[in-house]
């Protein structure tokens, strides 16, 4: 009937059309006659047309919908912020000093670029574009990039890398890579090309090259002796993906945070993410209860055993492996009776190592027994180890003369055997210190803990080589090369080496594995040193942690799973990124 009546409808209107055209009207309804269908069609009519009408157009749109899924793909999108706390505080975000500090290796990884950089534990070029290394190993030619640009939009040419590496071999600057770079002489062979002329053969050399390059028409102006006060400590002009933007104080002058945007003119692939806020506070604590208030994105060196107070649901929890050992260090210039070696001895079989892994690390860490971390050059299963017997620790004091009375402590006449042990302010190290101190007080030692502050642990007791025996951690980096933490040379700031004996045997094994370009041999002469290490006991080597960094779930496009230190957690934030867009593939 609907049919019908539509018909005539039509008739109607196309009357006194020509046949031709009015058969070409009936075939193809002009807008005004489909108009009439509500005044022909009756309601169910008019309700099944509707029906019929949504599920074309529903359809369609699925169809289109599907195809558009099909040719397109979820893809990052620029723009977006992420905060991260950090425990601590930045002293001089400065390449030439960063090493000294965690808070400014982190921050100087994204304001500064050099030569190389590390990706996992490989060494892969950064400024660098080609280089070419003499026959015999004490030459090495290296070109940059062309066309680099300082954030501030000034050239970067091969005059900076010069002037960076001769800012670091002044003594008036006390760099702390100076004595690295003591004996290397750069010079310059055109705009793009330095050449760096060692005294010796230095097998890992290249690795050294990490550091960040400093802007020179920048320093120029700048005195040696006043480096470490220049204003451009905090508010660098780099050439890394980001650039300073600003950052606040409070009312005692300390930095709460710091904040790093987009670098326009950076060389690599542009970051994703707009802007980055790093936030410092005093201790993981607090930085863990900003975590937990939302306040920031991510945060570091999370210490064992504190999963429970992170909300996975919000952030996921990575662990990173790292080149990394904690140990005792011990320093006999502060307290005697650490030069007697079966003290020493004593000391390190009085610990059960594996119970306090297990106890105060919740098992998340891997005995170690010397100072080349399992996987690098050099390391051996060949060294002497100690089981815990404290049977045996007690019996090697008393054949040193010092006996147990009533207090349950060991004395020589009327000198009391005791000993302090200095530890840094984070759980996991006051968890293992009190359970040194146990095991040693029931060994008739009387040993005192001391908890340093992070912040001021550098300043006020390593630096100064302030402690008797410290449990402190060392990072091997891309190169196993022990020699900055072991060898006599070091034993004085700005060296590195912690435990303040000297053996002439032991410097001379790491002195040739610097000099030895052949894996193997090099190998033999870290086993040597290793060897020397165990017999004397020069520190106790406790265990190797794994270290933990929790991101934001928003927070997408982090892939690594091997780290040379902490601050390469943020080796790949380029890729990083919190937005997204689809894009036809």
């Amino acid at each position: 009937m609907a049919i019908k009546r539509f018909r005539r409808a039509v008739f109607k209107s196309t009357a006194g059309i020509p046949s031709d055209d009015a058969n070409a009207a009936t075939i193809r309804p002009t807008w005004q006659q489909i108009k009439l269908l509500p005044k022909i069609l009756s309601r169910p009519e008019t309700y099944w047309v509707l029906a019929l009408t949504i599920i074309l157009v529903v359809s369609l749109g699925t169809l289109g919908f599907r195809w558009y899924l099909r040719h397109t793909e979820l893809a990052p999108k620029v723009g977006g912020e992420y905060s991260e706390g950090i425990v601590g505080s930045p002293r001089a975000i400065n390449p030439v000093y960063a090493s000294a500090n965690e808070v400014d290796i982190s921050l100087t990884e994204l304001l500064f670029a050099g030569l190389f950089r590390a990706s996992g534990r490989e060494l892969v070029s950064d400024l660098a574009e080609s280089y070419t290394i003499s026959d015999d190993d004490k030459t090495y030619q290296i070109t940059i990039r062309p066309n680099l640009k300082w954030s501030d939009g000034e050239p970067l040419t091969i005059d900076d890398v010069i002037f960076t590496i001769n800012a670091i071999k002044d003594p008036a600057v006390k760099s702390t890579l100076a004595d690295q770079f003591r004996r290397v002489v750069a010079s310059k062979v055109d705009d793009h090309t330095v050449k760096l002329e060692l005294s010796e053969t230095y097998s890992p050399f290249l690795t050294l090259l990490t550091f960040g390059i400093l802007p020179e028409h920048i320093w120029q102006n700048v005195q040696p002796t006043n480096f470490l006060l220049a204003d451009f400590n905090l508010k660098p002009i780099g050439n890394g993906p980001y650039v300073f933007k600003s950052f606040t104080k409070d009312r005692q002058g300390g930095l709460r945070n710091y904040i790093l945007e987009q670098n326009t003119n950076y060389h690599g692939f542009k970051p994703y993410l707009q802007k980055i806020t790093f936030k410092f506070y005093p201790d993981m604590e607090t930085g863990l209860q900003a975590l937990q208030d939302g306040n920031i994105d991510g945060l570091g060196g999370l210490p064992r055993g504190s999963k429970s107070k992170v909300n996975l649901r919000r952030y996921n929890l990575y662990q990173f492996t790292l080149p990394q050992y904690t140990a005792i260090f011990f320093n006999p210039q502060a307290n005697e009776i650490l030069k007697n070696k079966s003290i020493r001895r004593a000391l390190v079989i009085g610990l059960n190592r594996p119970d306090i892994i297990d106890q105060a690390l919740a098992g998340q860490g891997k005995l170690v027994d010397g100072a080349i971390p399992e996987g690098a050059l050099g390391y051996t299963e060949e060294i002497k180890k100690y089981a815990f017997d404290p049977g045996w620790a007690g019996e090697l004091l008393e054949q040193a003369g010092w006996k147990k009375a009533a207090d349950g402590f060991r004395y020589k006449g009327e000198n009391k055997l005791a000993l302090t042990l200095t530890i840094p302010e984070r759980d996991e190290y006051i968890q293992v210190g009190n359970m040194i101190r146990d095991y040693w007080n029931g060994l008739g030692i009387e040993t005192t803990l001391q908890v340093v502050p992070t912040f001021s642990l550098q300043s006020e007791i390593i630096n100064p080589r302030q402690y008797q025996a410290l449990v402190a951690s060392e990072i091997m980096g891309i190169d196993p090369d022990p020699y900055p933490f072991w060898h006599s040379s070091q034993n004085v700031a700005p060296g590195l080496s912690l435990s303040l004996f000297i053996n002439e045997n032991m410097d001379k094994f790491l002195e040739r594995a610097r000099q030895t370009v052949e894996s193997s041999l090099r190998a033999k002469e870290y086993a040597d040193f290793q060897n020397v290490l165990a017999e004397e006991i020069y520190a106790i080597f406790l265990y190797s942690p794994v270290y933990q960094y929790v991101l934001h779930k928003d927070i997408k496009g982090l892939d690594i799973t091997d780290i040379s230190q902490p601050a390469d957690r943020l080796t790949d934030i380029t890729s990083w990124y919190r937005l997204t867009e689809r894009r036809f593939k």
